[in-house]
């Protein structure tokens, strides 16, 4: 079933291109999904509710966090929607709250500005993605089917959330964390992205991440990659990610000299490079990890996921 967007639907940070094609969503549950709404902007709330309400899915919105808090720990929610930036609490802090209380559910961060730290965060705690305002509906429809999919088995194994000993503690604890070695290895390089500096080696990149070095280089050859080059790939990715227009390495990685640098550039595809390239365009280009690699892969769709894009500069005040 195509999914018609009423005009008294649309919204300045909402937002559908022009001739794309709708996206309908089947519930997977044995009953029409709850999805809950966090967002302080009651007329964005209101689209979701007429522009879903022709897939089946139940909304219910909350205008603050606490409020959404206390929704989400006593009613039988299966998705949760929230802004990243709410008037009392934040949404990442939000989702923490309810992690505390045992409530594990899928949830789809949305945000005015997507930051590298934020987005790593949100995916650490279990996001099924994150969305940079405007956010488009068909992306909306798209994440909220992924959710439910992911929550689809795990709801029929455990008793409705009504009352919040209705759920054993780290009952769904599995959501939040990779459930492949590839993921968690891409999960390493997202943790590392974030990093104010550049690593030169690869216990710099374990205290950056928070974990010993035998267990960062043990992960990277579970994925087959040596770990000086992961080491070197995620330097090179780190700092695209935080370069600006002009294609600058030397100030963004620490190298002893330029010969090591040249040597580095040259296995990243990026010898003869001007400007910074796309995160796309590296990944197709760099030499140190084969392109059938399932971390790869898993890293690609991380960073889709994250919403991570070049380049990313620091937000400007809201």
């Amino acid at each position: 079933m195509a999914l018609p967007v009423p005009q008294q639907a649309s919204h300045p940070l909402i937002s559908r291109e022009a001739g794309a094609k709708p996206i309908s969503i089947r519930p997977v549950l044995d009953k029409n999904p709850v999805v809950l709404v966090v967002d302080d902007d009651e007329t964005m709330c209101e689209t979701f509710e007429r522009a879903f309400d022709h897939e089946k899915i139940e909304i219910i919105s909350a205008s603050n966090g606490l409020q959404g808090l206390r929704i989400a720990r006593h009613l039988d929610v299966d998705v949760l929607i929230v802004d990243h930036r709410l008037p009392d609490l934040g949404g990442l802090e939000l989702v923490r709250r309810l992690h505390a209380a045992g409530r594990h559910l899928p949830f789809i961060l949305i945000s005015g500005y997507v930051t590298i730290p934020v987005a790593v965060e949100a995916m650490q705690l279990g996001a099924v993605t994150v969305l940079e305002k405007p956010v488009d509906l068909d992306d909306v429809l798209v994440a909220i089917r992924r959710a439910l999919h992911a929550h689809g088995a795990r709801r029929a194994a455990r008793p409705p959330a009504h009352v919040d000993t209705s759920i054993a503690p780290g009952g769904d604890e599995a959501h939040s964390s990779p459930s492949s070695t590839a993921e968690r290895w891409a999960m390493l390089v997202l943790r590392a992205l974030a990093s104010p500096s550049d690593f030169r080696t690869l216990d710099a990149w374990a205290r950056t991440v928070h974990m010993s070095r035998s267990a960062l280089t043990e992960c990277c050859r579970l994925v087959h990659i040596l770990p000086r080059d992961a080491r070197d790939f995620t330097r090179l990715l780190r700092a695209i990610i935080h370069a600006d227009e002009v294609w600058y390495p030397e100030a963004l990685m620490d190298f002893a000299d330029s010969r090591t640098l040249r040597r580095v550039l040259g296995r990243a595809g990026l010898a003869d490079a001007t400007e910074a390239p796309t995160i796309e365009d590296f990944l197709q280009r760099q030499q140190w990890i084969s392109a059938d690699n399932p971390a790869l892969a898993a890293l690609r769709a991380a960073c889709r996921d994250c919403a991570l894009s070049r380049p990313l500069h620091q937000p400007a005040p809201r």
